[in-house]
């Protein structure tokens, strides 16, 4: 049985196998007829690839997918093969070229290429980024190649073969050659190789793009092909395809749309599933009045269904972090459902075993399908329908939902609600040296998040990386930058983008084909935004001696928000990210000494208010409005000892009241985030501040001043004339710090860890 490919006659992956049999005198059939789309969805090819890709070379002994392997088996045919090197080390150098072959040359031409033609979404961000990588990938092709004819030794091998391949794309499409001229070595090599006998056999003329192909409008999936003219053409040589047919039959043909689930296909429920979610999550007050009250309103047992859960091995949940961690790995795989799902868990007992009990909302009459199917945790449970008609049942349910203690008599360990999962999402952090931002940047390590911690302090960011890893974070990365300069911004979010880029970055591994590509960009690449970069000051505003310093509160409170967003937005639609925004509660109620934070605090506010409007539902925002948290620089420490017209550059805003810790906020702001409300608040208690302005502003503003603003003589004034203010304004709340900004041993943490 002679070998058969199963492929386009265009397919420059194709190509590799057809040359290497070329150099290697075996014959190689490519089939006639071959039809993308049809070919590679018949029975016979799947039992090859189940996945449907092409190419596939059918041996006597089975059939091969992945052309880099293809083409060197082919080459393995032959003994002692030249094109696989004659030595140890020129085999691994061979490896080494394939792989940077796909990975970093491949992988950058089509991110480039296959946007601008329609064939995914195009971002001019991630077209600069792939054109930059690309670049820095051929300057180091190029270096080599500048004392090297090919790639290893002194002879053609399968990495020169492959490298080729790789490369005519890229020339005949978007390297023009006022791009390549930067890069001679190149040229002088792929000109030699295109002209190599084998090679032009198989390739034909090769010819430069003179153009880079103009922007068109993204295909939608499953978009008809355009019908090509190449049958009309009688030619010896075979006819040109068009740019999208080229890269069309680069491995797999346009994925049909996704088939709906069949939940969607149910009649429409008068029950909004994410109303509930958003009530549950706002309700502070009255929990079981407002938030259960409305469940039971809301629920509609004709389009949704009430389930109990309990843990079948309850005998084996003997220590309570592993039990919760049992739990959590549940709620994390049931992420599949949120859409069509809302769920509580609850951890019953002081002491092991510890009881796992659940109540869950699933849309539809049962429990569904695919849930089962996918979730192995489901068979774990014993999963029994809330009757409803019994009232004792549908107290249970009230229960369970407002976390009721004693529980069935028994005390509650730990209550969790289905929020976001964070597990290897990529979370961006402004202003993490300090402050909310460095409590922040720990709630999201517990939660396995990957971190980029953004600073002006970068000797902060070190011990803080630190601590976030033994936390639990994926991975950390820390970069210094100013979030008041566009293109800090942009620098930072790019090396966010090169090292997390699930699709925009890297998306591509070997060979993957055109649709795969299109659903790697599809792929987030920035899950989450959280900007906390602040500067305060505590001067009266009629006393400012040097009005140079007033842009800069605009510029950090303001523009250090507005910069990072504008740059981060295209991936963090990619994702349907969130943008979390630090806040302050001086946007609203007045603060003496803190007229121009609290203009800037507003302008932020009403920003991303409207931003909210112009997205929709492709990124979600959460406002963090908070009071007067405890923080490192409470106290007075960085508050002026005379009211002269100074300011301190920080990057988290003063503490000057007892309102909360800064490690409680952080946590309310990331669960906030998790459960997609749109704002959170500490403490809750100055709404009634809120009520006095509407209502009695004149009491307000006099308590104010009396309490914060004893003003006394215009003039400088010492400490001993601030009145009344002062006791008040040196009291913080106490904050419990992990590492202090100077000693970045992790040990005190670990101390800390074992000892709780």
């Amino acid at each position: 049985m002679a070998l058969v490919l199963h492929a386009g006659n265009t397919n420059k992956n194709a190509f590799k196998a057809l040359i290497v049999g070329e150099y290697s005198g075996i014959k190689v059939d490519l089939v006639k007829d071959f039809e993308m789309g049809v070919s590679n969805k018949a029975p016979e090819f799947l039992k090859m690839n189940p996945l449907g890709k092409v190419p596939v070379l059918e041996t006597p002994e089975g059939a091969i997918f992945e052309s880099n392997a293809i083409a060197r088996y082919v080459a393995s045919l032959t003994e002692n093969s030249p094109l696989l090197g004659c030595s140890a080390i020129d085999k691994a150098h061979i490896d080494q070229w394939i792989d940077f072959s796909a990975m970093e040359v491949d992988a950058n031409i089509l991110r480039w290429f296959i946007p601008r033609i329609g064939f995914a979404p195009y971002v001019p961000q991630a077209e600069e980024h792939a054109v930059t990588s690309l670049k820095r990938a051929l300057d180091a092709l190029n270096t080599h190649l500048a004392s090297n004819t090919f790639l290893v030794g002194h002879a053609v091998t399968l990495a020169d073969i492959i490298m080729t391949c790789n490369l005519v794309l890229g020339f005949s499409k978007v390297m023009t050659s006022t791009f390549t001229k930067d890069f001679p070595h190149i040229e002088r090599y792929f000109w030699t190789m295109v002209n190599q006998p084998n090679i032009k056999k198989v390739l034909g003329e090769v010819k430069q793009t003179d153009s880079v192909p103009p922007v068109q409008a993204a295909q939608k999936p499953g978009a008809a092909k355009p019908k090509t003219e190449a049958k009309k053409e009688v030619k010896k040589e075979a006819p040109k395809p068009k740019a999208k047919e080229e890269v069309a039959d680069l491995e797999e043909e346009a994925p049909k749309p996704k088939a709906k689930n069949a939940l969607d296909l149910l009649p429409p429920s008068k029950m909004v599933l994410d109303d509930w979610k958003r009530l549950y999550s706002n309700t502070k007050k009255n929990f079981r009045e407002v938030a259960i009250g409305g469940f039971w309103e809301m629920f509609d047992p004709e389009g949704y269904s009430l389930w109990f859960c309990d843990y079948k091995y309850n005998d084996e949940n003997l220590v309570s972090f592993v039990t919760m961690n049992k739990v959590g790995g549940f709620l994390q795989r049931m992420d599949l459902a949120r859409k069509y799902a809302f769920g509580k868990m609850l951890i019953i007992g002081n002491e092991p075993p510890y009881k796992l009990k659940g109540l869950w909302i699933f849309r539809g009459p049962d429990v569904p399908q695919f849930i089962i199917d996918e979730c192995y945790d489901m068979e774990l449970y014993e999963w029994t329908k809330v009757d409803l008609s019994d009232e004792a049942q549908k107290e249970r349910v009230n229960q369970m939902i407002e976390d009721a203690e004693p529980f069935e008599g028994e005390a509650l360990l730990d209550a969790n609600f289905y929020s976001e999962n964070l597990e290897d999402k990529v979370v961006v952090i402004t202003g993490a040296s300090s402050g909310i931002g460095e409590q922040i940047a720990y709630e999201y390590a517990k939660r396995g998040a990957n971190l980029v911690l953004v600073a002006r302090r970068e000797f902060r960011l070190w011990g803080i990386s630190n601590n976030a890893r033994l936390l639990g974070a994926k991975h950390v990365m820390f970069i210094a930058a100013d979030v008041v300069k566009e293109d800090d911004c942009r620098r930072f979010i790019d090396q966010t983008i090169d090292l997390h880029g699930r699709g925009m970055a890297r998306p591509l591994l070997y060979n993957r084909g055109i649709f795969s590509i299109e659903y790697e960009l599809g792929k987030q690449a920035v899950d989450h935004l959280v900007n906390t970069a602040s500067l305060g000051h505590t001067f009266f505003f009629e006393e400012a001696a040097d009005t140079s310093v007033f842009p800069h509160m605009m510029d950090i409170n303001f523009w250090g928000n507005v910069y990072p967003t504008f740059v981060a937005l295209p991936y963090l639609k990619q994702s349907n990210g969130r943008i979390i925004v630090n806040a302050s509660v001086e946007s609203w109620l007045p603060m003496p000494r803190m007229s121009l934070y609290a203009a800037a605090k507003a302008a932020v506010i009403n920003f991303y208010e409207t931003l909210r409007f112009e997205l929709g539902d492709e990124v979600g925002i959460t406002i963090a409005t908070h009071g007067w948290i405890g923080s490192e620089l409470a106290g007075g420490k960085l508050m002026l000892e005379d009211r002269a017209a100074e300011m301190q550059w920080r990057e988290e805003r003063e503490a000057p009241v007892n309102g909360g810790h800064v490690e409680e906020f952080a946590k309310m702001i990331v669960s906030g985030a998790c459960k997609r409300q749109p704002y959170v608040k500490l403490p809750s208690w100055y709404d009634i501040f809120f009520v006095y302005k509407v209502f009695a502003p004149k009491v307000l503003a006099w308590t104010f001043r009396l309490l914060f603003a004893t003003k006394g003589s215009p003039k400088r004034i010492t400490t001993s004339q601030f009145g009344t203010g002062r006791p008040l304004l040196e009291t913080s709340s106490p904050r419990k710090q992990l590492i202090g900004p100077l000693t970045f041993s992790p040990l005190p943490l670990q101390h800390q860890m074992k000892n709780e």
